[in-house]
């Protein structure tokens, strides 16, 4: 059977292995999507592009949060495929405790920093900034509870906070912004929603009923999958953020404005991503560890991925003037050219990010250095090469290439057969890197 006859197939597999968290993720987008359509109303181009610019501060910001749910996860289900099951509660709370006193710490370490972030970022003020690190405090903890519904797959619990978060932080900052807190309460808005969830999750945080309950892994064993877990992390928070920094920083505040409505657009592909990622985890942990072969959980997967990012893509490559008309009006006109290489290269990192969660899963680590060759490709290019915006989001689309290509060449190829496994033991994965 051809390529294009497995597509419906394979379309059907991934939305059927996600589950809930396809619904979940699908609703918590279209809420960060409509946020951003209705900001860059309320606020306009010059505004917009601060708060674009602060969100990408933001998700850099957050990949430390992201480094601990991706950790608690792990182990969690490592626990439960049969080491120590009873000891995920007593885990959980113990981490939870620790992340409390981190996030405050970071929060309060991070505040001098608003000066010179503020001025880096063209921002006249340091509301915004501070606003922005206001989101650290609670951070670190509700990625705790997040990790053990994410290693325990309730997904339902997972989707169910991540949709309370997003709905949340839609309406607190929208009525914020109409107040007239502008970007601070377009960005304020983050740490109230988490807040609520905070609550919500609580009780998956507490101590364990039983005193005898076993406690887990020791921190230093969390601390070895963590450093290529945080390497990895950051350079894809990188990746997807970071020229969106640079553009505000290097361009007038109306062509930055621009840039952020396509790069908005092209978030998109991000979307079915955020929750394959989170699903193919633990999945791919869990047939690994039972030592069946899981490679064509990330090969299903991706192709079903670049269908839908090959179809986004051709949207935005016909249509892109209506694109940018029907969801930020004529006035971001200047955005439609800059659609098609943002398109490609967001999908292309929707990929990475799928293929990252999956490598560290069945612990491949290695593809950590992957992404932070990228990285240090794209903040070189960016920095010394790109002079403009469009030359910033042509970048952005040859590293992403580069990263898809590297895949295919070095790791489980999505588009090509797949080699014979390379170890006896019938998981067909490689042995951890």
């Amino acid at each position: 059977m051809s390529m294009l006859g497995k597509v419906p197939g394979m379309v059907r597999w991934a939305m059927a292995a996600a589950g809930a968290m396809v619904v979940a993720t699908v609703v918590s987008n279209a809420a960060n999507y409509a946020y951003s359509l209705v900001m860059s109303r309320m606020l306009g181009p010059e505004r917009f592009g601060e708060f674009t610019a602060l969100l990408g501060v933001l998700m850099i910001l957050s990949i430390a949060t992201q480094l601990v749910q991706t950790v608690v996860a792990r182990y969690v289900t490592e626990l439960r495929s049969g080491r120590d099951p009873g000891s995920v509660p007593a885990f959980v709370n113990r981490l939870a405790r620790v992340m409390a006193v981190v996030g405050l710490a970071a929060f309060v370490v991070s505040v001098p920093l608003a000066w010179p972030v503020a001025a880096a970022l063209q921002i006249d003020h340091i509301a915004p900034v501070v606003a922005t690190m206001s989101a650290l405090v609670l951070g670190f903890v509700v990625p705790v509870a997040w990790g053990r519904f994410q290693g325990e797959q309730a997904f339902w619990r997972l989707g169910t906070s991540m949709v309370v978060l997003n709905l949340a932080r839609v309406a607190v900052g929208v009525a914020l912004v109409a107040v007239g807190f502008g970007v601070s309460g377009a960005i304020a808005a983050t740490t109230i929603a988490t807040v609520f969830v905070a609550a919500m999750v609580l009780p998956a945080l507490r101590a364990p009923s039983s005193p005898s309950a076993g406690a887990g892994p020791e921190l230093a064993t969390l601390a070895r999958f963590a450093l290529p877990t945080l390497g990895a992390l950051v350079a894809w928070a990188m990746l997807t953020n970071f020229d969106v920094v640079i553009v505000k920083a290097m361009a007038v505040p109306a062509d930055a404005g621009y840039y952020g409505a396509a790069a908005t657009v092209g978030k998109i592909a991000l979307f079915l991503p955020t929750a394959l990622g989170l699903v193919i985890l633990p999945k791919g942990a869990a047939r690994h560890h039972a030592g069946v072969d899981s490679r064509g959980i990330l090969r299903r997967t991706g192709q079903a991925l670049v269908v839908v990012s090959g179809a986004l893509t051709a949207i935005c490559a016909l249509w892109g003037d209506r694109v940018v008309h029907l969801m930020f009006t004529s006035e971001y006109a200047p955005a439609a050219d800059l659609l098609v290489p943002i398109v490609v290269a967001m999908s292309c990192f929707a990929l990475a990010n799928v293929m990252l969660f999956y490598y560290l899963g069945v612990g491949r680590t290695t593809f950590s250095v992957v992404l932070i060759v990228a990285m240090v490709f794209q903040i070189a290019l960016l920095l010394l090469v790109a002079s403009s915006p469009k030359e910033a989001a042509l970048v952005q689309m040859a590293v992403g290439i580069g990263i898809v290509a590297a895949n295919e060449a070095l790791y489980v190829p999505l588009l090509r057969p797949l080699p014979k496994a390379r170890r006896a033991g019938g998981s067909g994965d490689p042995p951890p890197a």
